[in-house]
C-alpha cells in the first residue's frame, strides 16, 4: 500500500514537472510570436501630435513683440522673430538703444531668432559688387552702389552680428525679405540663394501650398515632402476673414497632418484697415485657438529652428529594431551634421502586452516610460531619441 501511495506522488510530481514545462515551452512560442509583431517608426511630429504650428513676427517691431511675450506667457506658446539685423545691431557691431530689450524678451525661452538680412533693403544682383537703380513702393527711383561682398554681409554678415547680441541663439534659419524698396525685384537672386544655402538650413517664403497626395493646401507644409528652401507660410493680413482664414488653417494643419507656419507683422492696439498690420484683439482670438489645439494634444507649437530641425531628421532618418528575448533595441541614425541637428524625435515602440511599464535607457540616462494601449488593442510607448548617439535598450519596467 505503502509503494502504490509512493508511486502515485511520484507520478504527480512527474506531470507536474511536464506541466511546468509544457507551459514555459507554450509561453517562450507565444512571447517568441509576439516579438515577431512588433515594430517601431519614427512620428513626423514631436509627441504623436497631429500637425505643427509656428508663429513668426518678421522684421523687428518692438511693441509687438512685447505683446506677443504676453500673450505667449499667458498661454503657453512659443514663436520666432524674423529680425531685421538693423533694429538690434548696426553693420558696424554697436548695438541699438532697443538691444537690450530685445535681448532681455528674447532671454525668457518663448521666442528664437531668424535672420531677416541687416536692412531688409536690395543687395544686389550677385556680390562682386555692383551699381544701378532700383524703384520704391512710392515710385521713387533709388541709385546705389555697392562695394564687392556687399551680399554675403547682408546675408551672413548680419547672423554673426545678431549672434553676438543674442548670445544663446544659433539664428540657423534664413527668412526671405519681400523688398518692399525696390519693386518687382526677385528676394533670392542665384547667387543670393547660393549664399543662403550654404549658411542656413532652411528659407522661409511667403504663400505657396502644399501637396498632400493630389490636394493643394494653401500655405501648408507636407511634412513628408519639404522643401526647405522655400518654406510656405500664412501672411496674416487686416482685411482677411480672420476666423475663417486664419483659424481654417490651424484646422488644415491637424486634419492634413502639415507644418503650418503663420507670418505677422505688426501687432497694433487698434485696429487698422488694410495692409499687414493687424489688430491685437484679432490675434489674441487665434493664439487663444491654436492653445487650445495644444494643450488638447493636438498640435505641436514649435518655433522655425525647432520645425526645421525636427522636420529634416525625420525625413532623413533610419531606424533599426531587433528583440532578444523580453529586450527591445533601438538604433537611431540620420545622415546630418550633428553639430547642428540634435532635435530629439519621438518613436512610438511597440511592446509586449503584459506590460504596464518599461524602461528606457538611452544616451546615458535612464526612465521610467508608462505603455499605451492603441485602439486595436496593441501595446506601445512614445521615447525621444536624439539620433546618432548609439543604441537605446527597453525592458520591463
Amino acid at each position: 500500500m505503502k509503494g502504490t501511495v509512493n508511486d502515485m506522488k511520484k507520478k504527480l510530481i512527474i506531470i507536474a514537472v511536464l506541466l511546468f514545462v509544457m507551459s514555459n515551452i507554450m509561453f517562450n512560442f507565444a512571447s517568441c510570436s509576439e516579438a515577431k509583431t512588433l515594430t517601431a517608426e519614427v512620428l513626423p511630429v514631436k509627441g504623436g501630435r497631429s500637425g505643427i504650428v509656428t508663429i513668426v513676427h518678421d522684421d523687428g517691431d518692438l511693441p509687438s513683440a512685447r505683446f506677443m511675450l504676453k500673450e505667449f506667457e499667458e498661454k503657453g506658446l512659443c514663436g520666432t522673430f524674423a529680425m531685421i539685423a538693423d533694429k538690434v545691431v548696426s553693420k558696424d557691431g554697436v548695438p541699438t538703444a532697443n538691444a537690450a530689450e530685445w535681448q532681455s524678451i528674447v532671454r525668457t525661452g518663448y521666442f528664437d531668432i531668424a535672420n531677416h538680412t541687416q536692412s531688409h533693403t536690395w543687395y544686389g544682383f550677385g556680390d562682386e559688387g555692383e551699381s544701378g537703380t532700383y524703384i520704391k513702393k512710392d515710385g521713387t527711383v533709388i541709385e546705389y552702389e555697392y562695394e564687392p561682398g556687399h551680399m554675403t554681409d547682408e546675408i551672413v554678415g548680419a547672423a554673426e552680428r545678431m549672434r553676438e547680441i543674442f548670445s544663446d541663439q544659433k539664428i540657423l534659419c534664413y527668412v526671405i525679405p519681400g523688398f518692399t524698396n525696390a519693386q518687382g525685384y526677385e528676394g533670392r537672386t542665384p547667387e543670393a540663394i547660393k549664399i543662403i544655402e550654404d549658411n542656413f538650413i532652411s528659407q522661409r517664403n511667403t504663400g505657396g501650398a502644399g501637396d498632400f497626395d493630389g490636394t493643394k493646401v494653401d500655405c501648408l507644409n507636407n511634412i513628408s515632402d519639404i522643401d526647405f528652401s522655400s518654406l510656405n507660410c500664412m501672411m496674416v493680413n487686416a482685411s482677411d476673414d480672420y476666423r475663417t482664414r486664419w483659424f481654417e488653417y490651424v484646422d488644415n494643419i491637424i486634419e492634413y497632418q502639415g507644418w503650418g507656419i503663420y507670418c505677422f507683422h505688426n501687432i497694433w492696439e487698434t485696429e487698422v484697415p488694410s495692409g499687414h498690420n493687424v489688430a491685437q484683439s484679432k490675434a489674441s482670438e487665434l493664439f487663444e485657438y491654436i492653445a487650445d489645439k495644444s494643450d488638447s494634444g493636438e498640435l505641436w507649437c514649435a518655433t522655425l529652428t525647432e520645425g526645421t530641425l525636427y522636420t529634416k531628421e525625420y525625413n532623413n532618418a533610419s531606424l533599426d529594431m531587433t528583440v532578444s528575448g523580453k529586450q527591445i533595441e533601438l538604433t537611431l541614425k540620420d545622415r546630418l551634421n550633428d553639430e547642428i541637428y540634435d532635435m530629439p524625435l519621438t518613436v512610438r515602440v511597440d511592446v509586449f502586452k503584459n506590460w504596464d511599464k518599461a524602461v528606457f535607457e538611452y544616451d546615458g540616462k535612464t526612465e521610467t516610460v508608462n505603455v499605451r494601449t492603441a485602439e486595436d488593442g496593441s501595446r506601445y510607448i512614445l521615447v525621444d531619441m536624439v539620433p546618432d548617439r548609439g543604441t537605446a535598450v527597453i525592458k520591463e519596467g
